[in-house]
């Protein structure tokens, strides 16, 4: 392998066996992970850091772009919801942002713990009917 296809890791640690533990955790979750696959997951990596820094406004950041996704399809399934009436959705507080560090009018996660209100014995089956991934769960 050329020493330019590599990916390198770096981090200045000062404590001999904490820089000894964090080498073989690495070292084992690449195990059995191609080389083509780590450059790929690289490039991805850089295309998404470097749409951050691009402060044009014909490009939109990785990460803007996924929140804009994530609140519209959050809406989405609110107004769903609300509308049929068999289910709930949790009330979300205003968070802050861990990569922009700005406050997020709401939190729009990436799935939904609906609760039903009593009227569909079995959920997972009725949202299987519907296409809907559902794993069940029991709330005790």
């Amino acid at each position: 392998m050329e020493k330019g296809k590599r990916l390198t890791r770096w981090a200045i640690v000062k404590d001999k066996n904490v820089a000894e533990k964090m080498r073989k955790y690495i070292e084992i979750g690449t195990i059995g992970v191609s080389e083509e696959s780590q450059l790929r997951a690289a490039k991805i990596l850089r295309a998404a850091s470097d749409s951050c820094q691009d402060s044009s406004e014909e490009v939109e950041s990785f990460f803007n772009n996924g929140r804009r996704c994530m609140t519209e399809r959050w809406e989405r399934l609110t107004s769903v919801v609300k509308l049929n009436g068999l289910f709930s959705l949790p009330e979300y507080s205003t968070e802050i942002c861990n990569f922009s560090g700005v406050p997020t009018p709401k939190t729009h996660p990436a799935f939904a713990w609906l609760q039903s209100k009593g009227m569909i014995e079995d959920c997972e089956n009725f949202l299987k009917g519907h296409k809907i991934q559902g794993v069940e769960s029991i709330v005790v």
